[in-house]
């Protein structure tokens, strides 16, 4: 850039990198919960969950997530679980999204793929949180 220093330069990048969306409490509602899930006690108990999310990395999930999460799963030899939430609208979650993590955990020694039920993104702060943590511990 021209008269721009070095260090500027980089700052300036820093900052297009680091820029940061507020995430409003309708956003949330709508985010991270089921319809109708979202209670003002889950909402209130999300907390350092729901701090500013770096615009970078909502890029990365629409854009490239599915493709460099595929190649990764598929070195993997470990028994892997990977639960989706049945009202997921971050990630891709169609069944078309499931079918390719499941065949990309051909390797995995034992797998688990599916939906939740009646949970958005954030499962942990639904009231079905402790039951999806339970089959979690259940499948280790």
């Amino acid at each position: 850039m021209p008269g721009t220093s070095d260090s500027g330069a980089q700052s300036l990048i820093e900052c297009i990198i680091d820029t940061r969306l507020e995430i409003t409490r309708e956003m949330q509602v709508d985010l991270f919960f089921a319809p109708g899930a979202a209670s003002e006690a889950a909402l209130d108990s999300m907390g350092a969950a729901t701090v500013p999310a770096i615009v970078e990395e909502i890029r990365e999930i629409y854009g490239i997530w599915m493709s460099q999460a595929l190649a990764t799963l598929r070195a993997i030899r470990e028994p892997v679980q990977f639960i989706f939430a049945e009202s997921e609208v971050l990630w891709q979650a169609d069944a078309h999204a499931r079918a390719r993590v499941a065949a990309a955990l051909d390797n995995a020694a034992r797998r688990d793929v599916r939906i939740f039920p009646g949970v958005g993104h954030c499962i942990d702060f639904h009231p079905e949180g402790r039951t999806y943590h339970r089959q979690i511990l259940d499948f280790a």
